[in-house]
């Protein structure tokens, strides 16, 4: 099976951990997790940085540091790239300190594709400004991850985007639309603020601010005749190259730090992922904070480009336990917490009909159905069609077919045996308590606890 791409040197270390005894390998991990993140955190190549309560921010110390980048941008130093390097650095300001903490997860695999691509690494910093590098944002209309696109737009960047997918929030596919767009926008302008500018507003504004500065192809001549907005994209961006290059943050920003190394894992199977996050002892929602593009916390089956995103260490640990993960999904009885799956059914309002009905029909609230149809009132007309996220929950019997016994784990915080069982309704408890290594029905079991549930006749 592939994997992803894993450095050589923590290749090694894995090789080490999997020779570990169980204890030794928690401890290696711990270890390692220590030893490595001084070299796996991202900061600026450049030393000196500005203390802003101690030195003010010039126009000449502001080209004189930014001609270190040797970018291939023209940066320029005007009164709204001050004013948005205020805004940045100023302490009581909170969106700095939203970007901060994401900045060394995200920013070296920009800096991957760019290079790849050999675009200038500065486009990275184009993510700070829309979305503070969080690849869960939906802004107010709905522009959704790192590089905030609208649905219409990712469609015809070939994202998926369904009922189950939505890859505008997969960290790296949607990384290399953004820069494949820029990249096609910079051919068409042939200048890199113009480009940003139609990432902005799109070509068809900059093509009218092009005529109505009489045919002028450059950013700050066509500026004035772009969209107010636009004309403090380009600033913005600056502002951002500027501070995350060459400012003192930290003095600023309390902030906790995330030094997180993500590498990609490819899977072979769909997945359960709230069950694989229980039985690998990680805290809820830790997988779906690097992979919430599987909108339903599963990764379907039609679904081609199966793989997750893991902090390195998590990765590690994931590749040890999949077979077991996977041996334990095909052979799972059923519980609600996690075998019930949502599935996208299409209502066709009939003449008469209301929300409320609608609504009881799927077991559903109505204000579910107005979030997933973006309704702004509760008023529905016949022949409407409605998406409802329908529960669907398989038969209960099925796992037990020609089996001996099938898992069942904890997913919430404790259960019990007894409640176990009696939520299964059909399995032998006497023969499933003595397999089980357990006292009493009433022991409390911590989540990620797998146990081994016996029907009460074989072959049911």
């Amino acid at each position: 099976m592939k994997r992803g791409f894993l450095i050589l040197s923590l290749f090694a270390l894995h090789t080490t951990i999997l020779e570990a005894s169980e204890g030794d390998k928690v401890n290696s991990i711990n270890r390692i997790d220590s030893l490595t993140m001084q070299l796996l955190r991202f900061d600026s190549k450049f030393e000196n940085k500005i203390n802003v309560f101690e030195q003010p921010i010039t126009e000449e110390l502001f080209y004189s540091k930014m001609k270190m980048l040797g970018s291939r941008f023209d940066f320029k130093y005007n009164a709204d790239v001050a004013r948005q390097i205020g805004f940045m650095t100023n302490p009581a300001s909170t969106f700095m300190a939203k970007t901060l903490p994401n900045s060394v997860t995200y920013l070296p695999i920009f800096s991957e594709v760019l290079d790849k691509r050999k675009l200038p690494d500065e486009i990275k910093y184009l993510a700070v400004i829309e979305s503070a590098l969080n690849p869960n944002a939906v802004s107010w209309c709905g522009a959704t991850g790192l590089w905030q696109f609208m649905q219409g737009t990712g469609r015809l960047m070939n994202l998926q985007i369904n009922g189950e997918i939505d890859e505008r929030k997969d960290i790296v596919k949607s990384t290399e639309k953004a820069f494949s767009y820029l990249e096609s926008m910079y051919t068409l302008y042939g200048d890199w603020f113009m480009a940003l500018a139609a990432y902005n507003c799109g070509p068809g504004n900059v093509n009218k601010a092009i005529a109505r500065s009489g045919g002028k192809r450059d950013y700050w001549s066509v500026r004035k005749f772009l969209p107010r907005e636009t004309q403090q994209y380009v600033p913005k961006f600056i502002a951002a190259v500027f501070v995350m290059n060459f400012v003192d943050l930290n003095s600023l920003f309390a902030c906790e730090d995330k030094y997180y190394k993500i590498v990609p894992v490819e899977l072979s199977k769909p997945m359960n992922l709230n069950l694989a996050s229980a039985l690998l002892d990680w805290e809820p929602g830790f997988i779906s904070e690097y992979n919430a593009f599987y909108k339903m916390d599963f990764i379907p089956e039609f679904y081609n480009d199966k793989r997750l995103y893991l902090p390195y260490y998590a990765a590690m640990q994931f590749i040890e336990m999949e077979e077991f993960i996977y041996s334990v999904q095909d052979n799972l009885v059923f519980s609600n917490n996690y075998q019930s799956s949502k599935k996208l059914v299409y209502h066709k309002v009939h003449k008469g009909e209301t929300l409320y009905r609608v609504a009881s029909k799927y077991n559903v609230t109505v204000d579910d159905i107005i979030r997933w149809n973006k309704l702004k009132k509760k008023v529905v007309f016949a022949g409407q069609s409605l998406k409802i996220y329908k529960t669907v929950t398989p038969d209960v019997n099925v796992n037990f077919a020609n089996q001996e016994y099938a898992y069942y784990v904890v997913l919430d915080e404790y259960e019990t045996l007894g409640a176990i069982c009696e939520k299964i309704g059909m399995c032998d408890f006497e023969k499933t308590i003595a397999n089980n290594d357990i006292i009493s029905e009433c022991d409390l079991l911590s989540r990620g606890t797998v146990i081994k549930i016996y029907p009460k006749c074989q072959g049911l």
